[in-house]
């Protein structure tokens, strides 16, 4: 086995994964969610934050952090767009993108695992300085919410 060989097999590996990822696209309905308001809010300043500033060479590590700022935003956009107050939380419904990019955030070792937790278990937003984010919409991803 050559060093190329698994490089190879992934690379397919991914090609039928999209595969998958567009048969599955046009099928799956979106998926009604019930936010804290805290975290709606949230979402929707994200959206409204004007990113100006142009992106520099990035780490792999900063392309995941912007990546995930501007799947936040997409939450933020069909918060604002389609988001409905339900007493202290809010009822939006999203597409299955954004609520697995969520999830994979929370799962992840540089996030989930080591963050803060808060009031059953979730993760605190705390009073931190937040990463540098970019708008989705500068992205050419806001058709997706």
């Amino acid at each position: 086995m050559t060093a190329n060989e698994p490089n190879a097999r992934y690379l397919d590996d991914s090609k039928v994964l999209a595969a998958i990822g567009e048969w599955i696209a046009t099928r799956v309905e979106p998926v009604s969610v019930r936010l804290p308001l805290e975290l709606a809010e949230a979402a929707v300043a994200a959206w409204n934050r004007d990113e100006t500033g142009e992106v520099g060479e990035e780490t792999p590590d900063q392309f995941a952090l912007r990546d995930r700022a501007a799947e936040l935003a997409l939450i933020g956009l069909a918060v604002s767009e389609r988001g409905r107050r339900d007493g202290e939380d809010v009822v939006v419904d999203l597409h299955a993108a954004s609520v697995a990019a969520a999830i994979h955030a929370a799962q992840s070792p540089d996030i989930g695992d080591s963050a803060e937790r808060g009031p059953h278990g979730l993760i605190s937003l705390g009073q931190t300085e937040q990463p540098v984010r970019r708008s989705a919409r500068r992205r050419g991803r806001a058709s997706r919410g």
